[in-house]
């Protein structure tokens, strides 16, 4: 579990921390404060070893990095200035022991660096037919650093034509598994089945029934079934036959997405974008019991963003009536010219909804 994530020179944040985090994370906050930006960050830091995930985060907004004519991540840097170094620092526990991350990125622009690049990787960048005064002049390269316990490791990335590169392999594991929903929901169908797949391989497909049925009471069954070639999920509400999950209604498909995310991230993160997308606000709360029984039971940490005062309201009503102590409430704000975070405890939130002030501002 994250303990603290600090975040500098990254999109928006010229430096943010949150504390005090808890197994539930709600981050609410004004429009553009940065709510998405800082799973994005999370996503990043999760990954560890993995450069390619400073591209993958514009694949999530809908962004084909490989058509576009600037640099792939230059969105990446504060106000575009690659003379800043981001740098993404954690705290997480990992079983009983206490680790401290921090990703360093870097565009490498200096003359000397990209010479001794050259140099580190003369032989494979020749297998790949770049010529000398390419490497030091047209390619954009993006340098990864990761510390962990004082161990250094060091990525880069690059393109030539709309292929990426990475140097050099990765050769150390993701730490723990990170899963990152987009608000626009766009995961495909072949991979909501390769993970339903999964749950019934592990003879966990009941769990994932039950807990559907907080949206959907007339659920008895799920199914796989292709269509065209194409694995679809399907469900049986007691018709003369099973019906796609989608024709069903676009809430229940969401909320399955948030399910399958968590059952398939055992001791890891999901990251959760506008959670309320889709969901009657009528079963939210329910939304929240069965998000709390799933990560309690699977060892899941949960980061969640919202615009909804209506979501905000079921997940603190649950909570208090639980009196769970792991739901912390994150709001980011500006101040001066830069953004913070508040967190909020269960007490702190009912004081607020009681003098009827606006938590999501």
């Amino acid at each position: 579990m994250y303990k603290k994530i600090n975040i500098k020179n990254f999109k928006c944040f010229k430096e943010l921390t949150v504390e005090d985090l808890g197994r539930i994370n709600l981050i609410v906050g004004k429009n553009n404060i940065g709510k998405t930006s800082l799973l994005e960050a999370l996503f990043i830091h999760a990954g560890a070893y993995n450069p390619e995930l400073t591209i993958r985060i514009n694949l999530f907004r809908g962004l084909d990095i490989f058509f576009r004519e600037k640099i792939p991540w230059d969105n990446l840097f504060l106000n575009f200035q690659f003379d800043d170094e981001i740098n993404i620092s954690g705290t997480f526990q990992e079983d009983n022991k206490i680790i401290e991350r921090s990703i360093k990125i870097n565009q490498i622009m200096n003359k000397g660096d990209r010479i001794a690049f050259a140099n580190n990787y003369a032989q494979q960048l020749k297998l790949l037919n770049i010529p000398p005064e390419k490497q030091l002049e047209d390619i954009p390269i993006l340098e990864f650093k990761t510390i962990e316990d004082s161990e250094l490791f060091s990525q880069y990335i690059f393109f030539i034509g709309n292929n990426l590169h990475q140097l050099p392999p990765i050769s150390k594991p993701v730490p723990f598994v990170t899963i990152l929903i987009p608000s626009a929901r766009n995961v495909s169908r072949e991979e909501i089945s390769d993970r339903f797949s999964r749950l019934i391989q592990k003879q966990k497909k009941d769990i994932m029934v039950n807990a559907l049925k907080i949206i959907e009471p007339r659920l008895k069954d799920l199914f796989i079934l292709t269509t065209g070639g194409i694995p679809i999920l399907h469900g049986d509400i007691g018709l003369s036959q099973p019906i796609p999950l989608s024709l069903i209604g676009g809430g229940i498909t969401n909320i399955l997405i948030i399910f399958l995310s968590i059952m398939n991230a055992g001791h890891g993160v999901v990251l959760i974008d506008e959670i309320e997308n889709g969901i009657h606000f009528s079963v939210l709360k329910n939304l929240w019991e069965v998000i709390v029984k799933l990560s309690d039971e699977l060892d899941v940490q949960i980061f969640a963003t919202t615009h909804s005062n209506e979501c905000i309201l079921a997940a603190h009503r649950f909570f208090l009536e639980t009196s769970y102590k792991e739901f912390k409430l994150h709001r980011l704000e500006y101040f001066e010219d830069n953004i913070m975070a508040i967190t909020y405890n269960s007490d702190s939130i009912e004081s607020t909804f009681e003098l009827g002030l606006e938590i999501r501002e």
